[in-house]
């Protein structure tokens, strides 16, 4: 799976981990002060002291993945540049360089620029996405800076679906011992996440994670 996590050490995002029933993940663990997490559908992104977020190819399933375009394997940790977080739109902004940082793309990508908007509990991605760019210039061995090409845009809510992977706890905290109020319960925080602009494969998700929980499981999210 990939996760991406992040931990600015001066002020930045809480403490989270995003999950989908795949092999992608995004985190942002928390340090004094506000910070935030953030996850990618190919591993995780912890906080590095130099770096302030990273994404993390370690989780052996992202072996299925192609090497980089110049035939090196996918680096274990990519950082995230020129990050942002606006804690009031709850809003978080990096770009994943790949030429910048390792001098190759990847299956044609020179960078990946992210936008990622929490809802206000930071249990689920409502919106944003990851704008992919290639180089419009493909000697990239030369020294003037190449231009970006835009490639595609993979939105949050659609293409990439994540919500938080300790939703679980999260869920566990806010339901009672009766059934009967369980649904109701449910039903509250679903309707929140709505109003709040989560998508409906991303209610979608949160609905099998607790239909699972009151069958007995757990542990469903990757």
């Amino acid at each position: 799976a990939r996760r991406f996590l992040s931990n600015r050490q001066r002020g930045g995002y809480p403490s989270i981990r995003m999950a989908n029933f795949g092999i992608g993940r995004y985190a942002y663990p928390a340090s004094s002060g506000s910070n935030r997490q953030h996850i990618h559908p190919a591993g995780n992104i912890r906080t590095a002291p130099e770096v302030s977020a990273y994404i993390s190819y370690e989780n052996p399933h992202t072996r299925v993945w192609p090497a980089l375009d110049n035939g090196a394997p996918i680096p274990a940790r990519v950082p995230f540049r020129r990050v942002s977080w606006d804690p009031g739109e709850r809003l978080f902004r990096g770009e994943i360089c790949w030429v910048e940082d390792f001098q190759t793309t990847w299956q044609g990508c020179a960078k990946w620029c992210y936008r990622i908007k929490f809802d206000s509990s930071f249990t689920c991605i409502v919106s944003g996405g990851c704008s992919q760019y290639g180089l419009a210039r493909r000697n990239i061995s030369d020294s003037s800076i190449p231009q970006a090409l835009p490639l595609k845009v993979h939105l949050f809510g659609e293409e990439l679906v994540y919500i938080s992977a300790r939703i679980e706890d999260y869920i566990a905290k806010e339901m009672t011992d009766s059934p009967q109020m369980e649904q109701a319960e449910f039903a509250r925080l679903a309707l929140r996440w709505h109003e709040e602009g989560a998508s409906r494969r991303t209610l979608e998700m949160f609905t099998r994670v607790w239909t699972a929980m009151r069958n007995g499981r757990s542990g469903i999210i990757s």
